[in-house]
């Protein structure tokens, strides 16, 4: 059986009385031409109904093939499209294979519930649950005992894509309604402030007050919420640059200084104010003096904010920004005296419903456009309005050059903001074209075109024709070129809502990718940027080496401030030092203090990489487990338990006269050869004397010698005893824990006595360095005897290093004995000997 779609027709007009035998052969006679036209065939034919089937992935011709049918002038059809397994039975001829299955079935019986002329889906349908079909209601009747459910096609417009091209025949509508524009009198020199919340039209507003103060030079920034030191002035630079807005000569100094500028390697305050003034500076001497207008002043770069002060000092200029009502400027423009100051409300009234046409040329009724002024929440400026978004959900249509709504009945949706219309249109892109969409908005809703390609390509999974992909957002005005190096937003609000459709941990992911992008280009103060973004990814300290790396930038330009807040970024990692500077947002998409996540330092440039290990002995490549370890010397044993002694342990012989070197090999479990030989169990009750006092370094010297002795002799359970008297003092209890893990060592029961030394180990991670290379080296220890050799190493080299930290010339001769050990136990014996000449060195 295979996947196929059905398409059944059912005429309720064949009757058993007087069958309309010759029409109802015709039509099907014509059907089955038209089916074959585009690849179907013939697999069920009965008095009333015939059925084709169609290749699971030709979905549209079995759409079109229907769609053209009920189009028709007469129909006497009801259509059921159905999907699933048909098993063939016979082949009479070519176009007509018989077959049954499920999908058969279900077809029919949407076609016998069908109205004539209508088209029946399956609910199922890939197209339906994809939303690339259009649907304009459902039917639910009883058939029988059954009960059927289909969905009701609609045959005029049943492709969400064929709508979303009417969104090119859109208009942009002039401002409307906007009696303040005529009040923005500002003197150079001055300051004008337009108050207005997201949503109500501040932009757009900007941009018609930029046309106004026109042919004077008028230089609009907008902040990018991830942006760089000077990123606003950079962007707004290259934006007026290709526009043709830029002086037409620049003087050798301030041609360089925009160079440099452009190039992301920054200036210094005094280079930038001079490179505004040449800039503004009116054409002709009775020219308008020129004007800067800052969108969201809030969210601007410090460094942009304080050239621009610095400029108008020097050569007043127009001012005029724009900020949220009721709150304060930022300190740079903070005492500038303030000549007017308006604010936006939503539109009201005629007005909103002319806003609403004027999208549309005029060519929708009042009554749609009343109901869009409704479900614009008051916030109806000429960006988030609904009847732009009404397109691709499939709520507006052009029929006969005029817009109208694509559904019988219409009027009816609660209002919301612009962000709901916005996810509710992003919701039926492709992949492709969200994951460009994606990378825009995590790179702040502007970014260099390079970066946003090399973001996609680097943390979405598809792939994409970039180039291809862009020219068709541009197109269905989800994005806009400003510049030939830049791509951006519409609006803030898109940026969010698009932001909004990842979760929070693939928006971190995203901003760890857009860390690595930004690092690896050519602008030198762009890795402020990527330490913005590092640090929203999650990863502190790959943020803190970016910011470092910044901080030398900007530095080299003489950014003090700025320097001074990524330098201590680096100490503290408080993000409100990056968002204080307008260098990131102060809105996080994660908890950036949970788990940490962590880029690939090989996609780091070299200085953005943490520094190398401290330089060690190179260690040998051990094997995963080696076969009957040795436990080390007892000196080195005892070092592993007690810690650094104040002088070398004496050496007591046994009876026997004998000296031992160290311990027998150890067995699997309880060693029969440390049993063989004669133990020193009873020792004077005097020699296990505790005192009272706290513990000092002669005591703990003391315990340790005596330990040492015990463990040379091979008495396991004297060393048994004395843990025993130690925890009942409840007195060094760590060396207790730590002997009680070595009798097990000793006795061959090496699993039981890792868990103790991994506890340990972990617990000493807070201690001093002295104290964590005594437990890096018992752990090691336990490791070795359970034949884990590559972990006993990497444990043994950790103890080393906290030995040299501490300047412990013990604990680094005990470590380097027990590396020798290991070394020579994996059959290295080249690496085990120069260890030993290592520890010789030490011991010297």
């Amino acid at each position: 059986m295979s996947e196929r779609i059905i398409v059944c027709f059912y005429s309720k007009r064949v009757k058993v009385r007087l069958p309309e035998q010759a029409n109802h052969l015709q039509t099907a006679r014509s059907l089955t031409k038209r089916a074959a036209a585009r690849g179907g065939n013939v697999v069920a034919w009965g008095a009333r109904s015939v059925a084709f089937d169609f290749d699971f992935d030709a979905a549209e011709d079995a759409i079109e093939f229907a769609s053209e049918e009920v189009n028709g002038d007469d129909v006497p059809f009801g259509i059921g499209i159905a999907q699933g397994e048909q098993e063939p039975i016979d082949e009479m001829v070519a176009g007509y294979t018989l077959s049954w299955g499920p999908a058969l079935v279900r077809a029919e019986a949407l076609a016998r519930i069908a109205r004539e002329g209508e088209v029946l889906l399956e609910p199922n349908l890939d197209p339906i649950r994809t939303g690339e079909l259009l649907t304009r209601g459902r039917r639910l009747r009883a058939l029988g005992k059954d009960r059927v459910k289909g969905l009701l096609l609609d045959s005029e417009h049943p492709w969400r894509g064929d709508l979303a091209a009417m969104v090119s025949e859109l208009m942009t509508p002039l401002l409307i309604g906007r009696p303040q524009l005529g009040e923005m009198l500002v003197p150079a020199g001055n300051l004008g402030i337009v108050r207005a919340a997201r949503g109500l039209g501040g932009s757009r507003f900007l941009g018609e007050l930029a046309r106004t103060l026109e042919p004077g030079r008028v230089l609009r920034l907008s902040p990018s919420l991830m942006g760089e030191p000077f990123g606003a002035l950079r962007r707004g630079l290259l934006k007026a640059r290709s526009r043709g807005q830029a002086p037409a000569v620049l003087e050798g100094v301030h041609a360089e200084s925009l160079e440099s500028l452009l190039g992301g390697e920054g200036l210094d305050l005094d280079s930038c104010a001079g490179l505004l003034r040449a800039w503004l500076k009116p054409a002709s001497e009775r020219g308008p003096s020129g004007a800067m207008l800052l969108d969201d002043v809030h969210d601007i770069d410090s460094d942009t904010l304080e050239a621009i002060r610095v400029a108008i000092e020097d050569m007043p200029f127009r001012l005029v920004v724009r900020a949220h009502p009721g709150a304060r400027l930022p300190d740079a423009i903070a005492d500038l005296s303030v000549v007017v100051e308006v604010k936006l409300g939503a539109l009201e009234g005629r007005e909103a419903v002319d806003l609403a046409r004027a999208w549309l040329n005029g060519e929708l009724d009042d009554g749609l456009a009343e109901f869009f002024v409704k479900l614009g929440d008051d916030h109806r400026d000429s960006l988030s309005y609904p009847p732009p978004r009404s397109f691709e959900p499939g709520e507006l249509v052009w029929e006969d050059h005029r817009a109208v709504s694509r559904r019988r009945r219409a009027g009816r949706g609660d209002p919301h903001a612009a962000e709901h219309w916005i996810a509710r249109r992003a919701r039926h892109l492709e992949a492709g074209p969200r994951a460009v969409l994606f990378a825009l908005a995590v790179l702040g809703g502007e970014a260099d075109a390079a970066d946003v390609r090399a973001l996609v390509e680097r943390a979405s999974d598809v792939q994409i024709e970039f180039d291809k992909v862009v020219r068709a957002l541009e197109a269905s005005r989800w994005l806009r070129r400003p510049s030939p190096e830049l791509l951006s937003l519409p609006s803030a609000s898109h940026r969010e809502a698009i932001a909004g459709q990842l979760s929070s941990p693939r928006v971190a992911a995203w901003h760890r990718a857009a860390a690595v992008v930004l690092a690896n280009n050519n602008r030198p103060l762009c890795a402020a940027s990527a330490s913005a973004h590092a640090m929203l990814g999650g990863d502190f300290d790959s943020a803190a080496r970016m910011a470092r790396r910044a901080a030398a930038s900007a530095r080299a330009v003489d950014l003090g401030e700025t320097a001074d807040a990524l330098e201590t970024f680096c100490d503290t990692k408080d993000p409100g030092l990056l968002s204080g500077r307008g260098l990131s947002s102060s809105v996080f998409p994660v908890d950036l203090f949970s788990e940490q996540q962590r880029i690939p330092v090989s996609a780091l440039p070299s200085d953005s990489r943490p520094p190398p290990p401290p330089q060690i002995p190179r260690p040998p490549k051990l094997p995963a487990r080696i076969a009957s370890p040795r436990l080390p010397g007892a000196d080195v044993l005892a070092f592993a338990a007690a810690g650094p002694m104040s002088a070398p342990g004496v050496r007591r012989s046994p009876g026997s006269g004998a000296t031992r070197q160290g311990p027998p090999p150890l067995p699997p479990r309880a060693s029969q050869q440390m049993k063989a030989q004669k133990p020193i169990s009873i020792i004077p009750d005097e020699e296990l004397e505790l005192a009272s006092e706290e513990p000092t370094t002669g005591v703990r010297n003391e315990l340790a010698l005596k330990a040492t002795e015990l463990m040379r002799r091979g008495d396991w359970a004297a060393v048994a005893k004395l843990a025993e008297h130690l925890r009942a003092s409840k007195r060094h209890l760590g060396l207790a824990e730590r002997l009680d893990a070595l009798v097990k060592l000793g006795e061959g029961d090496a699993l039981e006595a890792l868990g103790t030394l991994r506890r340990a180990a972990e617990s000493a991670t807070s201690q001093a360095s002295g104290d964590r290379c005594r437990a890096a080296l018992a752990h090691a220890i336990g490791l070795g005897a359970a034949g884990r050799g590559t972990e006993a190493l990497l444990e043994a080299l950790s103890g080393l290093a906290y030995a040299r930290e501490a300047d412990d010339r013990r604990g680094e001769l005990a470590c380097t004995r027990f590396i020798a050990q290991l070394s020579e136990a994996a059959g290295h014996t080249g690496s085990g000997a120069r260890w030993k000449d290592a520890a010789e060195r030490i011991q010297e």
